[in-house]
């Protein structure tokens, strides 16, 4: 039976040191070469010269391996950190207190409210207008429109975004959609060019310019006001009411043509809200400082929790997000997975068979005409 003396903490040190280095080749290969040459087969005594050498040797191998001990051991120490001198305190860090905003500081609800524009001299009296009920679009009504927008394709009856009405319309022209659910509302676009935009482009710089020539020449020439949407991104052909001003609703939507541009500066989408509306009469309007005074204190209404008369709302900038396509040669062959739909024909003809919103073509006769 052997004893087993157990090793030291240094021991145990020495070893792991010496599992974990590493001399570079160029060492290693002068070494071998050294011990080869010291080597001799040759006895000229008790103690040949070939001894000699290779012992030497052996200790120049120990005395650089223990060298690279000694560097190894440095390198993973963990260095003292530096002590300051006797007397010397740390500095302490710089704390600076957050900038007042400018303008006018009003309490509501806990926080602080701060006033850094004018407030405007708002009129008197402003005009009401009674919102008159959507008309389902007929055929005749899609049939105007797309003849409006140049376009002579097939009519498709199209599900409705809404419970109320029965059935869209969808004309299709190519690669331009027209989809028309009532007077009030349509949506046009380049289909492969809506679905692949991901997110709102940065229209150009002439957009204001574009959108007037798009409105001349497709017949929309109702008073209006062309400018920026400030969450949907691109812009918004707004319509004037007959006293001048704009019809917005919550949530930074406003009536009117919502453009979007590609790429290339080219318009692909048009969102079209135009309401329509008869005047109810002209009523009185408190001022624009009265009525900060009640947004700030509520109880003026005589009412505490009184939250009628005010619209509060936020949004978050909207970034570029980055895409990536893949390129495929014409000659590669590729299984697609999506969805498949068939909407029937408003006109007697075949139904418009999509994937994914693609116009499909080929053997379909076996797809139903509404699926």
């Amino acid at each position: 039976m052997k004893d087993k003396t157990p090793m030291s903490r240094e021991e145990e040190t020495l070893k792991s040191i010496a599992r974990q280095a590493n001399p570079s080749p160029s060492f290693t290969n002068e070494l071998e070469k050294k011990l080869m040459n010291a080597h001799k087969p040759e006895k000229t005594g008790f103690f040949s010269f070939g001894q000699i050498a290779s012992t030497a040797g052996w200790a120049i191998g120990l005395a650089a391996l223990t060298l690279a001990f000694i560097w190894v051991i440095r390198s993973i120490a963990p260095q003292p950190k530096p002590q300051p001198a006797a007397g010397d305190t740390p500095a302490p860090q710089e704390t600076r207190a957050a900038p007042t905003p400018s303008g006018a500081a009003y309490k509501r609800y806990g926080q602080t409210l701060y006033l850094q524009a004018e407030l405007p001299a708002s009129p008197t009296e402003a005009s009401v207008y009674n919102y008159l009920p959507e008309q389902p679009a007929t055929l005749e009504s899609a049939r105007a429109l797309a003849a409006q927008f140049g376009m002579e394709g097939a009519v498709y009856k199209f599900p409705s975004e809404t419970a109320s009405l029965a059935k869209d319309f969808l004309v299709v022209d190519g690669e331009r959609h027209l989809h028309v659910r009532s007077d009030q509302y349509f949506q046009y676009y380049y289909y492969p060019r809506y679905a692949a935009a991901v997110n709102s482009q940065t229209p150009p710089v002439n957009a204001e310019a574009v959108i007037e020539d798009f409105l001349q020449s497709h017949g929309f020439d109702f008073p209006h006001r062309i400018q920026p949407s400030e969450i949907y991104g691109g812009y918004v052909a707004v319509p004037l009411t007959p006293d001048g001003h704009i019809l917005c609703y919550e949530y930074f939507k406003c009536a009117g043509l919502h453009f979007q541009f590609d790429e290339q500066g080219v318009i692909y989408y048009i969102d079209g809200i135009l309401p329509k509306y008869e005047l109810i009469g002209q009523y009185g309007i408190i001022s624009a400082e009265e009525a900060l005074k009640l947004y700030i204190d509520p109880a003026l209404t005589g009412n505490p929790n009184a939250t009628m008369g005010s619209i509060e709302g936020m949004h978050s900038p909207t970034p570029t997000f980055q895409t990536w396509l893949r390129a495929r040669p014409l000659d590669q062959t590729l299984t697609l997975y999506g969805y498949l739909n068939s909407v029937p024909s408003a006109e007697g003809g075949a139904p418009l068979v999509t994937f994914d919103g693609y116009t499909a073509t080929g053997n379909t006769a076996d797809i139903p005409a509404e699926y």
